[in-house]
C-alpha cells in the first residue's frame, strides 16, 4: 500500500497540475478573446463613424444633378475609408470641381481628404474661386503650413495628387492637376490634359513657374473625366499587370454609352473583369460629367 500510494502520488500529482494549469490557461484564452472582441467593435465603431464622416464632405448626388446636365462617380475606397476624394462647390456663375488622391489608406487616407475639404473651401471662399493655378498654389503652401512642414526633417511626408476644373458660364473650363490627368472626349476625339507631375504638399514639391492653366469651350455633348490612379494601378488580366493609363484611354475612347449612368457601367464591368478575383489594390475614384 506504501509504494502503491508513493507511485500513484507521483503519476496523479503531474496530471492534476496539468490539468489545472490546462482550466487556467482556457479562462486567459477566453478572458483575452472577449477583450479583444470588445476592442475590435470600439476601433469598427469608430471606422463607420469615420465612414460616415467623411461621406458627409463628398458633394450628394443630388448636388451634382443640380449643377451638371449628366454625371457618375465611381468612388470605392479600398479599405471601409480611403484617401480618395472628389469635391464640388458652386459660387454664382462659376463651379469649382476637384478630384484628389491623398497619401495613404484608410483611417489615415480619410483625415488627409477631410484636411483638404476644409483647405480648399477656404481657398474658393476667400482667395480664388476661378483660377485653378491659384487655387492649386495655395493648396500646396496651406496644406505645408497646416502639416507643419519644414519643422523637422523626420516629420511625415503627407500630401496628395489632384485635379482643380473651373467651369465658368457653363461655356469654359480651365484645368491645372498635380499628377491628374482630365480627360475630355468630343464625338470621336479623345483629348488629355496634363497637369504638373507630382503631387502637391509634399517636402520636395515646387511648383514651376510655368504651371499654366489650360481653358477650353465646352461644347454640346462633351465628357469630362477625371480619375485618381486607383484604376489605372488596378492589376489583373492574364499577366497579373496593371490596367495602365492606355488601356483606360481606349476604354473612354470606345465607350458607346449614350448615357453617363450607361458609361458608369461600362467602366465597372471592364474593370471587374479586369480584375477577376484580384483583391482591389488601391482606393479608386472617377467622376464623370457633361456640362450642357
Amino acid at each position: 500500500m506504501a509504494v502503491f500510494y508513493i507511485v500513484s502520488r507521483k503519476i496523479a500529482n503531474p496530471y492534476k497540475q496539468a490539468l489545472l494549469l490546462n482550466m487556467e490557461l482556457e479562462k486567459k484564452v477566453t478572458d483575452r478573446t472577449i477583450e479583444l472582441r470588445e476592442i475590435n467593435k470600439k476601433v469598427m465603431d469608430s471606422i463607420d463613424y469615420a465612414k460616415r464622416m467623411q461621406e458627409s464632405i463628398l458633394p450628394s448626388g443630388d448636388e451634382l444633378k443640380s449643377i451638371f446636365r449628366e454625371h457618375f462617380v465611381i468612388w470605392r475606397p479600398r479599405d471601409v475609408v480611403g484617401g480618395d476624394f472628389y469635391w464640388v462647390r458652386e459660387i454664382g456663375e462659376t463651379v469649382i470641381l476637384a478630384v484628389g488622391d491623398c497619401t495613404g489608406h484608410g483611417v489615415p487616407g480619410s483625415l488627409m481628404t477631410m484636411t483638404v475639404n476644409a483647405v480648399l473651401y477656404n481657398i474658393v471662399t476667400g482667395i480664388n474661386k476661378d483660377d485653378p493655378e491659384i487655387i492649386l498654389r495655395e493648396l500646396d503652401k496651406l496644406l505645408k503650413q497646416a502639416l507643419n512642414k519644414g519643422l523637422k526633417s523626420d516629420t511625415t511626408d503627407d500630401g496628395l495628387d489632384i485635379t482643380i476644373c473651373c467651369i465658368k458660364n457653363k461655356s469654359r473650363i480651365s484645368y491645372a492637376g498635380a499628377n491628374i490627368s482630365l480627360y475630355i472626349k468630343r464625338e470621336q476625339e479623345l483629348k488629355v490634359c496634363k497637369g504638373y507631375k507630382k503631387g502637391v504638399g509634399y517636402h520636395g514639391t515646387v511648383l514651376p513657374d510655368g504651371l499654366t492653366n489650360t481653358v477650353l469651350p465646352v461644347k454640346e455633348g462633351d465628357v469630362f473625366i477625371l480619375t485618381s490612379d486607383g484604376f489605372i494601378h488596378q492589376n489583373g488580366g492574364n499577366k497579373n499587370y496593371p490596367f495602365g493609363r492606355k488601356r483606360f484611354y481606349n476604354l473612354i475612347q470606345n465607350s458607346s454609352a449614350l448615357s453617363m449612368e450607361a458609361m458608369k457601367t461600362e467602366f465597372e464591368s471592364a474593370l471587374q473583369e479586369y480584375m477577376k478575383d484580384e483583391p482591389q489594390r488601391d482606393d479608386i475614384v472617377v467622376l464623370a460629367f457633361m456640362v450642357k
